[in-house]
């Protein structure tokens, strides 16, 4: 396979930045989140902007106007892309700055309720344990009780006794998964632009990892805004934004210093990625492919699941109340 220019550098000052990272505490994470959100709240208007204009050129017909010279549709377009961009980046990192100063002063991040056991629904299974993530607590200072009036967000985890133990368990993680370092490598995909950001933002800030976020070619357009809002995680060491193709994600998954791989996207993305051949004769076997990496190793997201649900072995479900 042939190199990509600076690939490899790119990669080594991202593997520096990692384990810089991993030695940092709780409160200096969560200044760094802090950080990161008032740039994204800087360059909000100008990442929407970009969205908009990116998204009325590609997908003219599913935005209200099947020819693409036809004026804008309305400014309802616009605070679309201002609600599931910089918004919701902004939303997931002040979480997750005051969840790392909750961790560093309480051990654990303040929930909205307890969290609480839920029986398996198949016999023989152990018990659950339900965390309510969503609406974010009241003393969050968030106004989730009003922008998702009707909804629920719960997360399912294993539990190995009850919720006192689930209690221990959960701390001790918030104490040693982020130090463990490593670089992932964030394919972004998908037509919500803050889909990438959040996934980035889950493996720096929940597993430590520094992040090369790689983004669709025709999401290009993009990377100026995104390395504008997200400069200071660019500055700590810990992201780097490129765009660029299958030999650009080929080339990333197979470098060595890439650790993890996560990918939001369809099964022929992952399956062509993991082991070069594509699923129509059925689901792919070591004896008609080799992985490019071990499987154990990438996170998975599908379409409208959460980066914690889908790489922590639990389950999510959002619903109305």
């Amino acid at each position: 396979m042939a190199a990509i220019p600076q690939l490899d550098a790119t990669l080594r000052r991202l593997a520096d930045g990692g384990r810089l990272h991993a030695s940092r505490t709780p409160a200096e994470r969560a200044s760094l989140a802090l950080q990161t959100a008032q740039s994204v709240a800087a360059a909000a208007d100008r990442w929407a902007e970009a969205a908009r204009s990116m998204k009325l050129r590609l997908e003219p017909g599913s935005r209200g106007c099947s020819d693409p010279s036809s004026p804008p549709p309305p400014a309802a377009v616009l605070a679309e892309e201002m609600a599931t961009g910089p918004l919701a980046t902004v939303r997931l990192l002040v979480l997750t700055a005051r969840a790392l100063a909750d961790a560093e002063r309480f051990g654990l991040p303040r929930l909205s309720a307890r969290p609480r056991l839920a029986n398996a629904s198949q016999g023989g299974l152990p018990d659950l344990v339900e965390v309510d993530v969503l609406p974010a607590a009241i003393s969050s200072g968030l106004h989730d009780r009003a922008i998702f009036r009707g909804f629920r967000g719960t997360v399912r985890c294993v539990s190995s006794g009850d919720t006192a133990a689930f209690a221990r368990s959960w701390e001790r993680e918030i104490q040693t998964r982020p130090t463990s370092g490593g670089v992932a490598l964030v394919l972004g995909a998908g037509n919500v632009t803050g889909l990438a950001a959040g996934d980035a933002i889950c493996q720096i800030f929940e597993y430590g990892r520094s992040v090369l976020l790689k983004l669709h070619p025709l999401h290009a357009v993009l990377e100026p805004v995104l390395r504008e809002a997200l400069g200071p995680l660019i500055a700590a060491g810990v992201l780097e934004i490129v765009s660029g193709g299958t030999d650009l994600a080929q080339a990333a998954v197979a470098a060595p210093l890439v650790t993890h791989v996560h990918l939001t996207g369809g099964e022929g993305a992952f399956d062509a990625l993991v082991w070069g051949v594509p699923r129509e004769n059925g689901p792919p076997t070591l004896s008609r492919g080799s992985p490019s990496r071990s499987p154990a190793n990438w996170a998975t997201s599908l379409p409208g699941s959460s980066c914690r649900a889908a790489t922590r072995g639990g389950s999510s479900t959002l619903r109305p109340t």
